[in-house]
């Protein structure tokens, strides 16, 4: 079974590093067990996120719930054949990631698959908590070691984090989730009558979450504080440009932050600087 594990984890850290060269990058900063437990939980979030928005057939449905079922069965009983369900399991049993976070996300998921395409306040509040802020829960309870103490204290940045990159997400994609999915996630006005006094809207939103964030960051264990702030400093940049983006270009193109601005922000955590002190 040593063997088995061992590839498992290779695996997710193979298909990771596919993926997104970004986020492999700034997850090899983490120590090792710390690393191959968040390379298990991005790869299974992975692999649902291409069931609904890539996959077409007819039982995307029933592929999104036999993926849940297998991943319950998985951790119960310590094992699965498919692969990237096995990781995940021997990740969730080691640092007790529970149904209470693994559901939610699902039920989120769910929502693409069954083809919500609006969304009003209450449920983008749910589907926020469940497609993201549990994604910052998981993570956490690998970087707090079975320290509960620490795990409660952190768990509002957590979320806020999870929620702030999920918000800057869907502005960054607002175009291309709207042409290729039909979906328009944000509670105020709709795609046809988005403007710049909406973009701020959603902008001052995300503020509120990075500002909870950040707080959440620098109370960080010292080993896992830079990678999670290089995140935090790329994503930043990436809200400075959205917000300062004209409603017209957003609609038709997709604000990136560049490659060199992206070592910068790397630079920047290892020498513990973290952007928007004054967000």
């Amino acid at each position: 079974m040593d063997d088995y594990n061992a590839f498992a984890h290779l695996s997710s850290k193979l298909l990771t590093e596919h993926y997104s060269t970004s986020f492999s990058k700034a997850s090899g900063l983490f120590p090792a067990e710390v690393r191959a437990a968040i390379y298990d939980i991005y790869v299974l979030v992975r692999i649902a996120d291409e069931i609904v928005d890539t996959y077409d057939g007819p039982d995307m449905l029933k592929q999104l719930d036999d993926l849940e079922l297998e991943t319950v069965r998985a951790i119960k009983s310590g094992y699965s054949s498919n692969i990237i369900v096995h990781a995940y399991a021997q990740t969730a049993k080691a640092h007790d990631i529970g149904p209470e976070l693994l559901a939610p996300f699902f039920a989120s998921m769910r929502v693409d698959a069954t083809g919500q395409k609006r969304f009003n306040a209450k449920e983008y509040k749910l589907y926020i908590y469940g497609s993201a802020e549990v994604i910052g829960l998981m993570c956490l309870k690998v970087f707090c070691a079975h320290s509960a103490a620490d795990y409660d204290a952190l768990k509002p940045g957590a979320q806020a984090l999870g929620s702030a990159f999920q918000k800057i997400n869907f502005l960054r994609d607002i175009a291309s989730d709207y042409e290729d999915l039909g979906r328009y996630y944000f509670p105020v006005g709709d795609y046809e009558s988005f403007s710049d006094k909406i973009r701020d809207e959603i902008v001052n939103d995300i503020a509120i979450d990075l500002v909870k964030a950040r707080a959440a960051i620098i109370a960080l264990p010292l080993s896992v504080k830079v990678p999670v702030a290089v995140a935090y400093n790329v994503y930043y940049s990436l809200f400075l440009k959205l917000q300062k983006t004209p409603s017209e270009y957003l609609l038709q193109n997709r604000v990136r932050v560049p490659d060199y601005q992206k070592l910068y922000w790397l630079w920047l955590a290892r020498c513990g600087v973290l952007r928007g002190s004054k967000v």
